[in-house]
Order: C-alpha cells, then sequence, then structure tokens
C-alpha cells in the first residue's frame, strides 16, 4: 500500500457513512490478521543490479 493513501485526509459528511466506517474499524480490531506465506523467493537489488534486472 503506498504511503499517500495511508496519510489521506478524509471527510465524513453524514452520520450512516460515519457508522460504517466506526463498525468496519471495530471489526478490523477484533479479527486477527492472517499470515502471510509467500510463494516466491524475495530478494533485494541495488545499484547496477536493478538496470541488470530490466536487461536496460
Amino acid at each position: 500500500m503506498a504511503t499517500k493513501s495511508i496519510l489521506k485526509t478524509v471527510q465524513i459528511k453524514d452520520n450512516k457513512t460515519a457508522d460504517n466506517f466506526i463498525k468496519a474499524f471495530e471489526e478490523s480490531k477484533s479479527n486477527p490478521r492472517k499470515d502471510v506465506e509467500y510463494t516466491r523467493k524475495c530478494t533485494e537489488i541495488v545499484g547496477d543490479e536493478i538496470k541488470e534486472f530490466f536487461d536496460m
């Protein structure tokens, strides 16, 4: 998720939307997050490796 979407200001203009937001927020606190199992190997590339990766 991009940082900008996390920091975005949200304006809630009616009570129904506010109630739905609070319910969703409360549900997210009570539901434990699921562990993610990666199916592919992940490696970090830096510098000239980036150009090589993209065949440039």
